[in-house]
């Protein structure tokens, strides 16, 4: 028996795989004809002996480091690889025949093959992590010679297996008996090769023996994951594929938990050790079930519990996410479905990034360089009135003061192409001067009286500020852009720059773009944004100004960046200084905007007071301004009601600490304030303040009033009855009769308030409604007489009264 197994040792041992065999045919039942006559207890020992052999005589260098990886690898799953490696080889060669084969490059010499080195069966160690010194002492042990080269080998038939071509195959047209198909027999039938473990989607997962021992945990650099700072919104990159993993810190159900990014994987994982540590309180029972398989890169299948809504806080997200709760230990992994909430996004290849408001600006530089922007669309053209003669008019005189600001803002127009010399033109416009806050000029043309003739109205209609206030979406951060010379960013063609000429004290000069002052230009200027501009909810464009609105920083910064995408498609620019962004409130319109909606400014109101009140209907926020325009003045630029200084909003938080310095209370809070300030709802927001107030509550002289208590419901009609005295009214006196249940009611007027009057008309009342359960009424003394509750008791009806200056 000895000899037997000694035998088939030495001969396993010395087995190769043949060339002209199959890798899953030579070695494997070569081997097992001769192993079959071992005696039945040895078979443990010579099924390992047999594996190793098997995977020692591949001649795939790349498949055996595939099975060598594997400690505790079977026979079957030792087969199932190197039929795979097969099917995948063939199946390449069959697809390389069939494309057309590119001009071969010319011969090299051609090198001997290096000799094949194969280390000793019997001392092959499978080293999880190598070390230099184990490496060398591999490196010093005895090598087998390397096998003599075999012949070539040549291709059969794939109908019978045979060496003949494919068309004189003797089997051509038979029935295969394994999958039922023609041309071929069912000793070279494919079909009979079963797909290996991880190519089959619905296959039920294979038990380990008993026997083997639990297989390594995997290796870090087996996940796939990228690397990540610890804070929030900073860039996420790696550089290349053997970086360092990128890990997010998240705080999940309130405890902080760091997650491998993974954008190769589509769910986000957690293992049932982490999500026990995070939710002690949740058992594997009440997870929700899922019908969502996982496997690993190498086609394991990975078990999982189920899903959980997990509590997620990270940057500017607070809410819950779904993940997947796996048995196995494996890392937290942050998949693609929770990116969009979190605000990140695949930037390039291993590069995961949240954008931040930097990074935009950054990449946006161009549009806040300060240059003059110019439109690439089609240039802007006017249709004149031929039956209008071209206007000339003469050049207007300069103030000596504003002359040398005009100069430098003609110089700017010229050197900007905006402005070119022409000696004269049919169309002459003067110009006019206006001082801008910053204390510059703006050269526009006093187009009313030439160029504006001869233009048609315009039908874009000009949109109300109301309408477009309350177009606005509900956002807590907002960001204002502001354009740089807007209306001289639009090209004009030819005759448009002709007729837009204007004359200075400097000459004549032909203006290349659209300009101030011409009548059609607010609703071509309109149009275009709002064409530019649509299909982004939370815009609001009038004119050169843009606000947009948004729920989140990171919404705020996604709808940015779309924007001023599409301002760098058009060629239109922006006036950094003007902007601003993520910015709680913003005055847009001559109105204050924030989270709690639209509110007036006092520079609204003081232009109305300065230059006059508008004739229309004002917006709801200025109609308490509106009604006293006639008691409104300014006076050190300030706004004066009557004696009272009107507060702004920006400064209400202030002034309110001042008037509850020595914690007056309520009453004595509003005396001294309408001694010396005023503003829309300031009594109730002066009442909110002494609410708020920890000392004033602890020191109020009444407790709190406690929840009013409603009255059970009546069991039917006529079952509680509230009954009370009314007047006098005219020198007369009513009995009020109200049924609980139907809220109906009977009105009896009464001669006299006595008891006896009373009882003698509810008598009445009970004969025809009949008998209530109970009556409710205050403590009157006619309610609490004798007289009264003695019928109350003959007639077993119950009476509650109710409790002093609280009526029912």
């Amino acid at each position: 028996m000895v000899c037997l197994v000694l035998n088939a040792q030495a001969r396993t041992h010395h087995t190769c795989q043949n060339q002209f065999m199959m890798s899953t045919e030579a070695p494997l039942w070569s081997q097992r004809a001769t192993i079959e006559a071992v005696a039945e207890k040895k078979q443990v020992m010579i099924d390992e002996n047999l594996v190793e052999q098997f995977v020692c005589g591949v001649k795939d260098i790349h498949l055996r480091r595939r099975l060598l990886w594997h400690p505790d690898i079977t026979m079957q799953q030792a087969v199932d690889e190197a039929r795979a490696a097969e099917l995948s080889e063939q199946s390449t060669a069959d697809i390389q025949r069939m494309q057309p084969l590119p001009p071969s490059p010319p011969a090299l010499p051609v090198c001997p093959p290096p000799a094949m080195q194969a280390c000793l069966i019997d001392e092959l160690v499978l080293l999880e992590d190598p070390s230099s010194e184990q490496v060398v002492q591999l490196r010093a042990q005895p090598r087998r010679p390397p096998p003599p080269p075999a012949a070539p080998a040549t291709s059969g038939c794939v109908g019978c297996g045979s060496c003949h071509a494919r068309t004189a195959c003797p089997f051509k047209g038979m029935v295969c008996h394994r999958c039922g198909k023609k041309d071929h027999i069912a000793q070279v039938c494919r079909a009979s090769l079963p797909a290996p473990s991880f190519l089959q989607k619905h296959a039920a997962p294979q038990t380990q023996p008993c026997h083997q021992p639990p297989r390594p945990a995997r290796r870090a650099e087996d996940c796939y994951a990228v690397n990540q700072p610890d804070v929030a919104g900073e860039t996420l990159s790696q550089a290349s594929a053997g970086a360092q993993k990128v890990s997010a810190v998240l705080h999940l159900e309130g405890q902080p938990c760091r997650m491998e990014v993974d954008s190769g994987s589509f769910r986000s994982l957690l293992s049932w050790a982490t999500f026990s540590r995070l939710c002690p309180h949740i058992s594997c029972d009440q997870l929700q079930p899922v019908d969502t398989s996982l496997r690993d890169y190498q086609g394991t299948l990975i078990p999982t519990l189920g899903s959980f809504p997990i509590w997620v806080d990270y940057g500017d997200f607070h809410g819950r996410l779904p993940v997947l709760i796996v048995k196995n230990s494996q890392p937290a992994l942050l998949g693609l479905d929770w990116f969009p909430s979190l605000g990140l996004s695949i930037g390039g290849l291993h590069r995961v990034a949240a954008y931040s408001l930097e990074d935009v600006l950054t990449e946006f530089a161009d549009i806040f360089d300060g240059q003059l922007g110019s439109y690439k669309g089609t240039p802007i053209s006017l249709n004149l009135d031929p039956q209008v003669a071209p206007i000339q008019l003469k050049a207007r005189r300069v103030p000596f003061a504003l002359r040398a600001k005009v100069d430098a803002e003609l110089d700017k127009l010229l050197a900007q192409g905006v402005l070119e010399p022409v000696d004269h033109s049919r169309w002459e416009t003067p110009i006019v001067v206006p001082v801008k806050p910053d204390g510059s000029v703006q050269i526009c043309a006093d187009s009313k009286s030439t160029i504006n003739f001869a233009l048609q109205a315009n039908p874009y209609p000009v949109p109300v500020v109301q309408h477009l206030l309350h177009s606005l979406e509900q956002g807590c951060t907002f960001a204002k852009l502001d354009m740089a010379q807007s209306y001289q960013q639009l090209p004009v063609d030819g005759n448009v720059a002709a007729a837009q000429t204007i004359v200075t004290h400097r000459g004549a000069f032909r203006c290349r773009r659209l300009q101030f002052g011409i009548s059609l230009a607010p609703g071509i200027f309109q149009s275009l944004m709002e064409r530019l501009l649509h299909g982004l909810p939370g815009m609001v464009p009038y004119f050169d100004e843009v606000l947009i609105a948004a729920s989140s920083h990171s919404k705020l910064i996604e709808m940015l960046r779309k924007v001023l995408l599409r301002f760098r498609g058009v060629g239109l620019k922006l006036k950094r200084r003007k902007c601003s962004f993520a910015v709680p409130r913003v005055e847009f319109l001559g109105f204050l905007i924030d989270t709690q909606g639209i509110h007036p400014t006092p520079a609204k109101v003081c232009s109305w007071v300065l230059r006059g009140w508008p004739l229309g209907k004002v917006a709801d926020s200025f109609r308490p301004f509106k009604a006293r325009q006639a008691e409104l003045s300014l006076h050190g630029g300030c706004l004066i009601w009557g004696n009272w200084v009107v507060i702004p909003s920006t400064l209400r938080a202030q002034v309110l600490p001042l008037l509850h310095k020595d914690h007056a209370g309520i009453a004595q809070m509003k005396v001294l304030a309408r001694s010396y300030v005023w503003w829309c709802l300031l009594d109730s927001e002066i009442a909110a303040y002494v609410g708020r107030c920890t000392t004033c509550q602890l020191s109020r002289p009444n407790p709190p009033a406690g929840p009013s208590r409603e009255w059970e419901g009546p069991r039917g009609l006529w079952s509680r009855l509230h009954v009370d005295f009314a007047g006098p009214f005219h020198g007369q006196t009513f009995l009020i009769v109200v049924d609980a249940y139907s809220r109906w009611v009977e009105l009896v007027l009464m001669s006299s308030t006595s008891a006896e009057s009373m009882v003698r008309d509810l008598r009445r009342l009970f004969a025809t409604h009949g008998l209530p359960d109970i009556i409710v009424s205050d403590n009157g003394p006619q309610f609490t007489s004798t007289t009264f509750q003695e019928i109350l008791a003959c007639q077993g009806i119950q009476h509650v009264p109710t409790a002093p200056y609280h009526p029912a």
